[in-house]
């Protein structure tokens, strides 16, 4: 692994092409960079590398990054910490990356709905698809309605029409109004003529346990966040929202099977700030594959039920700008905030 670092250290030439699309003179699109910090000769040299999260410590989005951090230690001969930056569905921890210093010691966890935001709130979203250069995609999550264990709500026929015996008197706990969770109710509830009350929690263990408690009556969360209360048998699970069944949900159908067409997911991406140099986003890059190939890093994943999905730095490139292009499309028609 130590000898796939090196090989492509000497690539980095390469994904110069690459990282330029995520480069602006003068810093990264949110103004927070003023560039990089001039070369990647011997990095990182011993120095710490902090991740930072935009969820709260236990999220699945948190645990997914602790996981991957202990490998990545090994692989780049430095320690790796997280740093638990909460708050606004994740924009805070997002906006504290896009003007962190790019010089390859801090990293983010990107959760693709964060590119939502520029689109919803063009005036005050202090970043774009521009301000990040990815590294690697570790997971992708579907997204999942939830109801009570004990609710005769069983699918989104049943939610729907509880939601025309009550118009807007459904509650839908979400982890902010400007996440995929409540882009996906604002979706349902157009497509099906319908109203809800959305109800925004700091995270996914405030939104399932306000759904446990009784406080709503529907959550819209991700995968990866509801299994132990799901195994627990606290909450029922209605709909998910990849295209095919989920192999950890086997018996729960899809929101397309349901009359909701739709897909709800979050990639969870490494990333860095624009500008940083081509040489260390090929060191954190390789670092990242390396981590991802691990046989012992993949059997923890798979034990804890953790939806690997590694994507390389060239392909999320991509994958962010399709992204964008089809969620600006879908503004336009139909603003689901």
């Amino acid at each position: 692994m130590k000898k796939k670092l090196a090989i492509l250290m000497s690539a980095a030439l390469l994904i110069a092409s690459l990282a330029g699309c995520g480069q602006k003179s003068g810093g990264n699109a949110s103004g927070g960079n003023a560039g990089s910090n001039g070369g990647g000769a011997g990095f990182p040299a011993g120095k710490n590398i902090e991740i930072i999260v935009g969820f709260a410590a236990g999220s699945a989005t948190d645990l997914n990054a602790r996981m991957l951090a202990t490998y990545l230690e090994d692989e780049l001969g430095t320690s790796v910490t997280i740093a638990n930056r909460e708050g606004g569905g994740g924009e805070i921890g997002w906006t504290a990356l896009a003007n962190a210093k790019a010089d390859g010691y801090t990293i983010g966890v990107i959760n693709s709905p964060a590119f939502q935001l520029p689109i919803q709130n063009p005036d005050t979203c202090k970043f774009t698809i521009d301000s990040f250069i990815p590294l690697g995609n570790m997971v992708t999550d579907p997204g999942v309605i939830l109801v009570g264990a004990d609710s005769p709500i069983n699918n989104i026929e049943d939610l729907v029409a509880a939601a025309k015996a009550n118009p807007g008197g459904v509650t839908v706990s979400v982890t902010g109004m400007n996440t995929s969770e409540a882009r996906a109710i604002n979706t349902l509830a157009k497509t099906f003529d319908v109203q809800f009350q959305l109800i925004p929690y700091d995270g996914s263990t405030e939104g399932i346990n306000a759904l446990i408690g009784n406080h709503v009556q529907v959550s819209c969360q991700n995968v990866g966040d509801i299994l132990p209360q799901l195994a627990q048998g606290n909450v029922k699970a209605i709909a998910v929202g990849s295209k095919e069944r989920s192999d950890l949900l086997p018996d729960v159908p899809t929101y397309g099977e349901q009359g909701l067409d739709f897909n709800q997911f979050s990639m969870r991406t490494f990333c860095v700030p624009a500008g940083t140099d081509p040489e260390i986003v090929a060191v954190l890059e390789a670092g990242i594959a390396a981590v991802m190939e691990n046989p012992d890093f993949v059997k923890q994943a798979e034990e804890a039920n953790v939806l690997l999905d590694y994507q390389d730095s060239a392909s999320m490139i991509q994958v962010y700008k399709d992204l964008d292009a089809q969620w600006r499309a879908e503004w336009e028609v139909t603003p689901w905030a």
